[in-house]
């Protein structure tokens, strides 16, 4: 009965400063280096605009089409072949993010290279290479199998996807310095896998550093943290307790992290929204 009111206790106390503060979240990404993320098509061709499409197998069983911002692959199974843009400028040294959002029941892959160096790294295990980087989207990683494989195989390589909703594909990597890298391709694709087909659209390369904006509503806040899935604090911010409106501008180095905001109030209470 203790533990009852106890716990009833806390909820009502989380529930005053969760009820008296909005918080409003504006995510700004940089600019997609990309050329035709939309995948616009001109007449009388298949792949889109400043794309090409590359049967990295050699191999007759690829069928491909663009449609509504879509490019879908059909494949006979057992075949590599990628929607290609090369050329993609890079500084070295600095961290990158890229993704697209791909629909399917054959095997996918993401992936990112130079041919200016070979760092001679895999890119499955670490530590991970910096100039071939992959992720992989596996219908045979189904949400049950996730599970039960999260604890013994990293969760970059158990992308669960489905062929009936969007699935998000990304990575993140650091281009090497001193080797002369100034561009990376960006490929997104059929990786053997079983009969089939593949949607991809939305496709991202760009600077992996992002900001947020976030505009809080509500008096007596005292301090803002920002901190990562994982309980590691990232920037913390003092607010002005008087105020009613305070937006606080918040630079992230990463958009592969998963990251929280902590708001505490004068009373010492504490509420977490996601960022």
């Amino acid at each position: 009965m203790k533990a009852y009111i106890l716990i009833s206790a806390l909820i009502c106390a989380i529930g005053i400063i969760a009820d008296d503060v909005s918080v409003e979240v504006k995510k700004i990404p940089a600019v997609n280096l990309l050329k035709n993320p939309q995948f616009m098509v001109e007449k009388n061709n298949r792949a889109p605009k400043d794309w090409l499409f590359s049967d990295y197998s050699k191999l007759t069983g690829f069928e491909y089409q663009t449609g509504n911002g879509v490019f879908h692959i059909q494949t006979t199974g057992g075949l590599y072949g990628y929607l290609v843009q090369p050329g993609i400028p890079v500084e070295e040294g600095k961290k990158y993010y890229a993704e697209a959002w791909v629909k399917l029941n054959s095997r996918a892959l993401l992936w990112l290279i130079t041919t200016q160096y070979d760092d001679k790294l895999s890119p499955f295990f670490s530590p991970k290479s910096g100039t071939r980087i992959f992720s992989v989207a596996n219908p045979d990683h189904g949400e049950n199998l996730v599970r039960e494989l999260q604890y013994f195989i990293s969760p970059d390589y158990l992308l669960p996807v489905s062929e009936t909703k969007w699935n998000h594909c990304a990575l993140e990597f650091t281009v090497p310095a001193g080797h002369g890298i100034k561009s990376y391709d960006f490929r997104i694709g059929s990786y053997g896998g079983s009969a089939g087909w593949i949607e991809i659209k939305n496709p991202y390369f760009g600077p992996a550093v992002f900001q947020a904006v976030v505009t809080l509503g509500g008096a007596g806040l005292t301090e803002l943290k920002v901190c990562t899935s994982g309980g590691g604090e990232v920037k913390s911010f003092s607010l002005d307790p008087k105020r009613k409106q305070q937006k606080i501008n918040i630079t992230l180095e990463s958009r592969l992290f998963q990251y929280y905001m902590e708001i505490t109030n004068q009373s010492g209470l504490t509420i977490r929204r996601s960022l």
